[in-house]
């Protein structure tokens, strides 16, 4: 609820955090309400980027200005995109990113998604989520055999970038070992399908069959 809040000059010290006065979130939002209780009662018309997104619900003009991705053409340097499957934030911008650069003849391109939050991968273990544990420590695994070998190839020259694949991605559920080698081409994964009698399947998705709507 501060991200935003406007400041009087530079400095280096960040506004204190949010007391949202519950470790429940799920809580909080129900004792908020109506999306408009979160200005009235908390950011009290002092976060403008707030008051922009609240008058421009839908893709108009606004958000069009602002896509990063028709741009993503020509890039010459190596570009590795990082994400967290947990990210509240912008776990769509990480993919769609990566997959706007995925057609470009000559690309050199990467891609890691792991079991993390916003900005985990930088700042956290990534060995759990909550109560929900993951193994090992996914990011400790990122930084170390991902990260810095890209930087140590492609800014010092030094070791090969053959052991990067193009896509880095952990498999959570399974947890087999940090992470997974996936192809660009193997990254699209089919929707589920919801069938009547509260059945989901991924059998319509994969041949284009409608499912049954009655209950």
């Amino acid at each position: 609820m501060v991200f935003g809040l406007p400041r009087t000059e530079p400095g280096a010290v960040q506004p204190p955090r949010f007391d949202y006065g519950t470790s429940d979130g799920y809580d909080f939002y129900l004792r908020m309400g109506a999306m408009p209780n979160a200005d009235t009662r908390f950011m009290k018309g002092r976060v403008a980027f707030w008051k922009e997104m609240m008058a421009h619900e839908t893709y108009d003009d606004f958000w069009k200005a602002r896509n990063l991705r028709p741009h993503l053409r020509n890039i010459k340097p190596a570009v590795m995109t990082v994400g967290g499957w947990f990210d509240a934030e912008n776990l769509y911008g990480a993919l769609n990113v990566y997959r706007s650069r995925a057609a470009e003849p000559g690309r050199d391109q990467h891609a890691r998604d792991g079991a993390v939050f916003h900005g985990g991968w930088s700042r956290a273990d990534g060995d759990s989520l909550g109560d929900v544990t993951f193994g090992s420590k996914t990011s400790v695994f990122y930084r170390e055999k991902i990260e810095a070998p890209f930087f140590n190839h492609y800014l010092k020259g030094q070791g090969s970038s053959a052991g990067l694949p193009e896509a880095y991605v952990f498999e959570t559920g399974t947890n087999v070992g940090a992470a997974r080698h996936l192809a660009a081409e193997g990254c699209g994964a089919p929707g589920a399908v919801l069938h009547a009698g509260g059945r989901l399947s991924f059998d319509a998705a994969r041949t284009g069959r409608r499912p049954s709507t009655s209950t």
